[in-house]
């Protein structure tokens, strides 16, 4: 049985747990760039990126990381989106808020998760998760952005 939770900071996740799901020198998916983003001012819910970052656990051990955030809008993604965006508000429909799986600012192909399960498992019970999240908040959608299998 897993369990499915959100961080609304990476400091809440342990570096060294993070950084060896990822395990990858991938600088970007690095616990300390996110950190330096958070840290900086860069991320947090007033410039948009809000961070959530999802963590599967089993057991008590952390065995699933991803980049989560909650965007009010798409500045910062570098994927066009406000044809999308109008297209729902002529719709009578709320685009925003919306969940974005990504490293913000960065428009760099490369992995956007760390697991010690296999791949498939993993993206199911993430998946799983951001509906859960996405039900809640009643965000309109997720996106994956430069996404990179490992």
């Amino acid at each position: 049985m897993y369990q499915i939770s959100f961080s609304d900071s990476i400091d809440k996740i342990p570096a060294s747990t993070w950084n060896k799901l990822c395990n990858t020198d991938y600088p970007f998916i690095q616990h300390a760039f996110l950190k330096a983003m958070e840290d900086s001012g860069s991320v947090t819910a007033k410039t948009g990126w809000q961070p959530m970052h999802m963590s599967l656990v089993r057991q008590g051990e952390t065995v699933g990381v991803m980049p989560l955030y909650i965007k009010n809008h798409s500045y910062g993604e570098y994927v066009f989106d406000w044809s999308w965006a109008n297209a729902w508000a002529r719709q009578g429909l709320d685009y925003y808020p919306k969940l974005v799986t990504a490293i913000p600012y960065t428009p760099a192909q490369g992995p956007r998760m760390g697991t010690s399960l296999p791949e498939v498992e993993a993206l199911s019970l993430f998946y799983a998760g951001i509906r859960q999240l996405a039900e809640q908040m009643g965000a309109s959608s997720w996106h994956g952005l430069f996404l990179m299998m490992l």
